[in-house]
């Protein structure tokens, strides 16, 4: 009788390690997915400021009308 209660014992602490170790990987795997999506949006974000700048600045015509020629240097300052 002592070993049935025993053996009780060690699968209901078993089953509760389990338990908690699902939901230790759950709340790994939501915090994960919460970085991606920061991550996604900042990425989305960074892009629209970037096509923004580049509307205003228009970066081709500044090439463009410096008449560059193959073997010219140039250097992007500030």
């Amino acid at each position: 009788m002592h070993s049935i209660n025993k053996l009780k014992s060690q699968l209901h602490r078993a089953y509760g390690i389990r338990v908690a170790l699902f939901f230790v990987l759950v709340l790994i795997l939501v915090a994960a997915l919460f970085l991606m999506y920061q991550f996604s949006q900042a990425l989305y974000q960074l892009h629209a400021v970037e096509a923004e700048r580049d509307r205003w600045q228009r970066p081709a015509d500044v090439l463009d009308s410096l008449k560059l020629k193959e073997g010219d240097i140039v250097a992007d300052v500030g």
